[in-house]
């Protein structure tokens, strides 16, 4: 079956929420593909967390989730932040499915202490591909449904756990052999020293322009990340912004359209062939 996964998080959620074109464009793209949106919400987690008065320190980029905050990570990206996503879809006359990552059947473990420091209620998705039980969502897919589903995961126990919204896209897309994963970002992809985009991006093109200080700040975790992805999914990951709704690659994931990242040399665009 093929499949791609869209990882909607910052901006982008605020701007699908509010049916602005990037919801239109998702619209499109389920019209002809089988999709699959992983979505995050961090913004609308700091606006709650700020109105009750809660606070979260960050390692390393990662929320401190306390169990207080996790009641409150699963009230915003499992109730509202997913209810709204699924009732804008439905406003586009998208057939579509909210679920949690738990629900996805998505196996997680609770993520290891970073420098001492002990991250709460803090997941990963396993490795393990044996930990995944997607029949339901390859079932949905198979009934022309789009499964929307926030990064909210659950250890063996079933207790909730906070998944970064791209890890746990990636572990969507891996499980679901997915032909390409799509990360949208505030910005067009990833650019050159002129501020032109790269379209196209492998392993070696990556580390090369990171030496050369063009690859720069938070961009350098991303591609790196996004290549890794790559590499396990065996399957292209496409770096582009949420903000170009007319985009060709919405339209064919074939096309052309931010910056397309391989694993090895990036001869071609397309994905594993898997039926």
């Amino acid at each position: 079956m093929s499949v791609v996964v869209v990882k909607l998080g910052g901006r982008g959620v605020d701007a699908a929420v509010a049916r602005e074109p990037i919801i239109d464009a998702v619209a499109r793209m389920a019209a002809h593909e089988r999709l699959v949106i992983v979505h995050g919400g961090g913004g609308a987690i700091d606006a709650r967390l700020d109105r009750l008065g809660i606070e979260a320190d960050r390692v390393q980029g990662l929320r401190v989730t306390t169990e207080a905050v996790m009641d409150e990570v699963v009230a915003v990206l499992a109730g509202n932040v997913n209810h709204a996503l699924v009732g804008a879809l439905i406003s586009r006359d998208v057939a579509c499915a909210g679920l949690t990552l738990a629900g996805a059947g998505i196996g997680c473990h609770r993520r290891p202490p970073i420098n001492g420091v002990d991250l709460g209620l803090v997941g990963v998705v396993d490795s393990d591909e044996n930990a995944h039980q997607v029949d339901g969502v390859l079932a949905l897919l198979g009934a022309g449904v789009l499964p929307v589903i926030s990064c909210v995961g659950a250890d063996d126990d079933g207790r909730p756990l906070n998944v970064n919204a791209d890890d746990a896209a990636a572990g969507v897309a891996g499980a679901l052999g997915a032909n390409q994963l799509v990360l949208l970002t505030d910005t067009p992809g990833v650019l050159d020293a002129n501020g032109g985009l790269l379209d196209r991006l492998d392993r070696d093109e990556i580390e090369r322009l990171i030496d050369a200080r063009i690859i720069v700040d938070g961009m350098i975790p991303k591609v790196r990340a996004a290549v890794d992805m790559a590499a396990k999914l065996h399957a292209p990951v496409r770096i582009a912004s949420w903000a170009d709704a007319d985009a060709p690659w919405w339209r064919d994931p074939n096309a052309p359209g931010g910056t397309v990242i391989v694993d090895g040399k990036p001869s071609a665009i397309g994905g594993v062939d898997r039926g």
